[in-house]
């Protein structure tokens, strides 16, 4: 039984829908950072300004960008996105009780995010140089392969030690992902963010597409 638990995990892991990207790392968050996010947004005009990845909790955001507080325009709209809008309005009627069924609910929502980041790429490089355009292509590959390590290291792991996981595995397992996906999402969108709204001649607000969502397939 052992083994047939690792081998259902594994065919799981190694599925087709190219949700699994390796986490970047994150320092727990300190009493002091904690309380920074009630200090002003950012300033346009100032020179050094730290920029910050997400991490991503549930309940919410910490560790904004730039110290923003939580009332900010980018952070609302991250924070109120439809995707999650829309699979938590979901997931209080859909009957997701069953491995297969967590399966196939949380995968079509990570497929979702994954749409989204090709979204987000799109929506940056428009407004970069050439050579820029080729260091987000190269920094893009980078995570999509330390994605894969990460996921042949975690199929190793279960594998050799025979580790039985329960059906949870799934649905914490699927949250995982899609919260990695949201980190590297919205870093994105923040760029997008910056050079649409804090240059010189920013873009208009009708023409801006940081805050712009792919819809559901």
């Amino acid at each position: 039984m052992k083994r047939i638990a690792v081998i259902v995990f594994l065919l799981f892991l190694l599925s087709s829908c190219r949700i699994d990207p390796t986490p970047e790392s994150q320092p727990p968050q300190t009493s002091s950072e904690s309380s920074s996010v009630e200090s002003q947004p950012p300033n346009p005009s100032s020179d050094g300004a730290t920029i910050r990845s997400y991490s991503v909790y549930e309940g919410g955001y910490k560790g904004m960008f730039n110290d923003t507080p939580a009332d900010h325009e980018f952070n609302v709209a991250m924070a109120e996105n439809p995707i999650d809008k829309k699979m938590n309005a979901e997931m209080e009627t859909v009957d997701i009780s069953g491995t297969r069924e967590q399966q196939i609910f949380f995968s079509d929502y990570a497929k979702w995010w994954d749409r989204e980041l090709e979204h987000s790429l799109d929506n940056l490089k428009k407004y970069l140089p050439p050579d820029d355009q080729e260091i987000l292509a190269n920094s893009q590959k980078l995570w999509e392969q330390g994605r894969e390590a990460n996921r042949q290291l975690d199929a190793n792991i279960l594998a050799k030690n025979e580790i039985i996981m329960g059906t949870q595995v799934v649905s914490s397992g699927l949250n995982y992902w899609i919260d990695l996906y949201k980190e590297r999402i919205f870093h994105i969108k923040y760029m997008t963010y910056l050079v649409e709204n804090y240059v010189e001649d920013p873009v208009p607000l009708e023409e801006q597409t940081w805050n712009n969502f792919t819809p559901q397939k």
